[in-house]
């Protein structure tokens, strides 16, 4: 299937917007310019680091022998792509058999600038559950599957390696990126309790339950911290935002396409919430 969204005509004026980006500096840059140029206010704040994984053990232990009888690849983010496929290439490319799984539109977006022709996603969804439902990794006994992925300090979810493995699946995980939590610049820090103070922010996005921990760190102690906005990408984000007690959850698709539609569509309502606590 084709990773790309289809193009809509609506227009996406987000000005009146201000919006925080919690990514990775570099990867929130990205997103901050795609909003800033429909008209939103933005501020970065990053709140995670994602970088390269040297773990000389789990590369011998997949390698060329391993990638050359893959019947699957399967990456789980596009961190997954930029971190894992210069592993593939290095050690050969991929094998004429072997079929590329992408956990999501962005994930399959990525490939395809990466040069993968033929990528499997799902239609409908963008987590782990939704790959788990498609046709062709339901039975999976004795197929070899290379799992790419990242670790964090926190752990993963190991919903989708558990239950590849369950249905008899050969999985090698390449584990070749990790996430760190961090604090923002003290200069992001200053700025953004002033505009939570004054109820200056529309939304804050959050792409992971990880995220979401990291950025409560560093704004648990600002005035009408749980009273903003946050605009997630996965109602298990939304579930972990309100246990925590924030009040105010919007998901949203996060797609360089799809979220300045979505934010278009919701700027009534994030212009429009009253300026008083929610208790």
């Amino acid at each position: 299937m084709s990773p790309n969204s289809p193009a809509t005509e609506e227009p996406t004026d987000l000005g009146g917007l201000v919006v925080v980006v919690t990514r990775p500096r570099m990867q929130g840059l990205v997103t901050a310019r795609l909003l800033r140029s429909l008209g939103a206010e933005v501020m970065q704040f990053p709140v995670l680091d994602i970088t390269a994984l040297q773990n000389d053990a789990v590369c011998r232990n997949i390698g060329t022998d391993r990638l050359a009888r893959a019947d699957a690849l399967i990456f789980v983010s596009a961190n997954a792509v930029q971190f894992g496929m210069p592993l593939v290439r290095t050690w050969g490319g991929l094998a004429a058999q072997t079929k590329v799984f992408a956990i999501g539109q962005a994930t399959a977006q990525a490939l395809v600038a990466n040069g993968v022709g033929a990528v499997i996603s799902p239609d409908i969804g963008n987590d782990s559950e939704a790959l788990l439902e498609m046709p062709q990794l339901r039975d999976v006994m004795g197929r070899h599957i290379v799992l790419v992925r990242g670790v964090s300090a926190g752990g993963s979810r190991t919903l989708l390696a558990d239950t590849l493995m369950a249905r008899g699946a050969l999985l090698w995980p390449l584990e070749c990126y990790q996430r760190q939590p961090v604090s923002p610049l003290p200069d992001e820090i200053l700025e953004l309790s002033a505009r939570l103070q004054k109820r200056g922010v529309h939304g804050i996005l959050v792409l992971s339950v990880e995220t979401l921990d990291s950025l409560l760190t560093n704004i648990e102690q600002m005035r009408h911290s749980r009273t903003v906005t946050l605009l997630v990408s996965h109602p298990r984000i939304a579930a972990a935002a309100r246990a925590r007690g924030f009040k105010r959850i919007e998901v949203v698709p996060m797609g360089d396409n799809a979220l300045p539609l979505a934010l278009h569509r919701l700027k009534p309502a994030l212009l429009g919430y009253q300026a008083e606590d929610i208790e």
